[in-house]
């Protein structure tokens, strides 16, 4: 076998590798890109708003389709490469000839290292403490020396690691391809920010919600417009909110005034709530010892003081109340069921 026929197989391989990478991507693209619009609608983006501006969403589809074929080229070349030893006679006999010495380099170190690991592993770690610290001492000599040979390898898988993921993301354009700690401060794959701005703009010109809001402020315009042509008056805005309110009777609690009274009945009861603690407080407090040298009328008046603030104390809580009773039946509609219940409750208050 050639080196003709060992990059024809490559490329084979390559082809069909290429294909499958592009076509995975292409689905976990649409995949993402919705999900990213959904979270954008729900409010609760995965991205810096930054990194979306509408400036950078002009070169998306260029940037997609040059990082597709160009990915796929570079998947092709790729596997045309590492073929090459395995497929050329030449390489494969260089790379048997000096196997030995090479896997004493490479392999053997971290063989060695994996099998140090898995035993030690057993009786000389816990889950977050150590066993022997002597013993941990040597364990720490023997892998500095022992990866400064099988490091190579690790270095070498991080290399191709590296270089898959960049194969992988270059036509994946939902991911970057710059590394992740360069990303928390600015994100410099032009690509994928020009990916974010297209999930940015869809999300902001292609809303339901605010498509349907403005198709029907569009069809009131047309409507008043038609109306005004016909030479008829356009019946005003408060008309209008009647007919809103009459036919949505629950959009009520979310007017200016009804969101107003209910703030001021929420602090009403928070204040009724700290005056019935200390009211509490107040009674289950020790009584404060008289003088030796008091009198029994300076006792009397001092109980008698405490039985009128008290009563003060009662008597601001009962203001409250009815205060609080009072913005209840503002809320309350005519004909509602609560409103019998609150003036009940009245009733019981004045007659205790």
């Amino acid at each position: 076998m050639g080196l003709k026929d060992a990059i024809l197989y490559g490329m084979i391989v390559g082809l069909i590798l290429a294909t499958l990478v592009t076509l995975v991507t292409y689905v976990v693209t649409l995949y993402d890109f919705r999900h990213r619009v959904m979270l954008c609608r729900k409010g609760a983006r995965d991205f810096n708003p930054a990194d979306a501006l509408m400036l950078y969403y002009a070169p998306f589809v260029g940037s997609f389709l040059s990082g597709s074929m160009f990915g796929f080229l570079l998947i092709v070349f790729v596997c045309v490469l590492v073929a090459l030893p395995f497929a050329w006679p030449l390489i494969w006999t260089m790379l048997w000839e000096n196997a030995g010495y090479l896997f004493c380099l490479f392999a053997l170190p971290t063989i060695i290292n994996l099998a140090v690991s898995m035993i030690v592993k057993k009786f000389l770690f816990g889950k977050n403490y150590i066993y022997f610290r002597p013993l941990h001492s040597i364990y720490l000599f023997w892998q500095t020396w022992l990866s400064m040979l099988g490091g190579v390898i690790g270095a070498l898988v991080r290399l191709g690691i590296g270089l898959a993921g960049i194969l992988l993301f270059l036509p994946l354009l939902c991911g970057p391809v710059s590394p992740q700690f360069l990303n928390q401060f600015k994100v410099l794959d032009s690509g994928h920010k020009s990916y974010l701005a297209q999930v940015e703009s869809y999300h902001h010109h292609n809303n339901p919600i605010v498509l349907m809001a403005s198709k029907r402020l569009l069809a009131i315009v047309a409507a008043r417009k038609a109306c005004e042509a016909k030479g008829r008056k356009w019946p005003r805005a408060r008309f209008l909110l009647l007919l809103m309110l009459a036919r949505f009777p629950s959009l009520k609690q979310w007017r200016k005034h009804a969101l107003a009274k209910a703030k001021e009945l929420k602090q009403l009861q928070d204040k009724q709530r700290k005056q019935k603690l200390a009211l509490e407080d107040a009674q289950k407090a020790p009584e404060v010892a008289t003088r030796e040298d008091a009198t029994r009328e300076d006792a009397w008046v001092g109980l008698e003081a405490e039985r009128l603030e008290a009563s003060l104390k009662q008597m601001e809580m009962k203001v409250e109340l009815f205060k609080r009773s009072r913005l209840q039946l503002q809320l309350a509609g005519e004909s509602s069921l609560s409103r019998d219940t609150i003036l009940s409750d009245l009733r019981r208050q004045l007659q205790s």
